[in-house]
């Protein structure tokens, strides 16, 4: 196994996929772990204290694409760094983008949730959802929003099972994270779908 410094991408994590590498570290402390069966992988932020290295999952390749963690990277590590400032109380969540990303990292951790269930859940907020509500305000999510950016333009390419399965994360996802972190700032319920 090698290991040196590399700008991870989606084509450089494809080619890695092909070879014996176990990893790829990027010099935006992220590095990316190979899964065994070589077809995906998971992203850690890493943090060293002293010469101790530190790893925080991120997120699961293919499900969230390199080009979509990066984007998300500076507000994860912002939300990181005012719960560790704040004795890890919890913060309010501001936009859509926080409450998917925390979703997909609660799932990939609660060993409750099946395997298949995590990886439908993560594709659909990776495929779908971030893309469309990322920095979306809460308070502006609701009905027409999410007609006008994720039903019209799904219903035209997807199966109405396939919609209702993303609407139907998009709200799990905002009433787990209701339920779990209770000063989570959240959409009326009048504005589910």
């Amino acid at each position: 196994m090698t290991k040196g410094t590399t700008k991870i991408t989606d084509t450089t994590i494809k080619a890695a996929l092909k070879t014996d590498k176990r990893s790829l570290y990027d010099a935006r402390r992220v590095e990316f772990h190979i899964n065994a069966a070589r077809t995906g992988g998971t992203f850690y932020d890493v943090v060293y204290k002293g010469k101790k290295r530190q790893r925080t999952k991120l997120a699961k390749w293919p499900a969230v694409t390199a080009k979509t963690l990066f984007a998300e990277l500076p507000a994860i590590r912002a939300n990181a760094l005012a719960d560790r400032e704040a004795s890890l109380t919890v913060s309010a969540f501001q936009t859509g983008g926080e409450v998917l990303m925390w979703y997909m990292q609660h799932i990939d951790a609660d060993k409750t949730y099946s395997s298949d269930y995590v990886s439908t859940s993560s594709s659909y907020i990776g495929n779908h959802l971030l893309s469309q509500l990322d920095q979306v305000r809460l308070n502006d999510i609701d009905k027409p929003l999410l007609y006008k950016q994720l039903y019209m333009p799904m219903q035209s390419d997807y199966a109405l099972s396939t919609i209702k399965g993303v609407l139907g994360t998009l709200k799990t996802a905002f009433t787990r994270a209701h339920e779990t972190r209770p000063h989570c700032q959240q959409p009326h319920q009048k504005h589910y779908a």
